[in-house]
């Protein structure tokens, strides 16, 4: 279902900024930079939402947290369509809600569906400017759809509106830099 290493001419992988052989990131053994977002909030927890306001939003409204709670459990059990289809059916019963729409992207990134991952964040982005997880999905989406400027502007985007504070970008911003580096210095 997960890749844990990508192409390094895709994907930056490591939080430290350095490019290792394996391909690993610092911050997890079993994912790089590009895939560790998926895991830190989706199927790899137990709670729905980290972000305060998500929580907020989950308590507001019982049915929508238990329909993305059901969601969840589809993709631990390896059932990504099913996952999706009840994500979209909450997203027309709530429309307006980005938690709905991250873990709708998460989905669609996970089936490959990167055209619809990114319209699905760009939507969340509108609703959510400064959340860090809707932010970072953004970017990974275009990433992987091959629109590398679009999501150079996302972190450009997010950080100055954040005053800078989202570590993965900053990682992810060091270790192209490096990887430029290398490829300048191999010519």
């Amino acid at each position: 279902m997960r890749k844990n290493s990508f192409d390094k001419s895709k994907k930056p992988s490591s939080a430290n900024g350095k490019v290792s052989s394996e391909r690993k990131s610092t911050r997890s053994k079993n994912q790089d930079a590009a895939t560790r977002t998926r895991a830190n909030g989706f199927a790899g927890r137990k709670t729905s939402a980290k972000n305060s306001t998500w929580k907020a939003e989950l308590k507001k409204y019982p049915a929508m947290a238990d329909q993305i709670q059901t969601a969840i459990d589809l993709v631990r059990a390896g059932k990504l369509a099913d996952a999706a289809r009840l994500l979209e059916k909450t997203d027309r019963e709530f429309p307006e809600q980005a938690p709905i729409l991250w873990y709708l992207g998460v989905c669609y990134r996970d089936m490959q569906k990167f055209t619809d991952a990114v319209a699905v964040y760009r939507r969340a982005v509108l609703l959510a400017p400064k959340n860090e997880r809707v932010s970072l999905g953004l970017f990974h989406a275009l990433w992987q759809s091959d629109q590398k400027d679009a999501a150079l502007e996302e972190i450009k985007r997010f950080q100055m509106l954040t005053n800078w504070s989202c570590k993965d970008y900053l990682a992810i911003v060091a270790e192209l830099a490096e990887e430029s580096h290398e490829t300048a210095s191999i010519k």
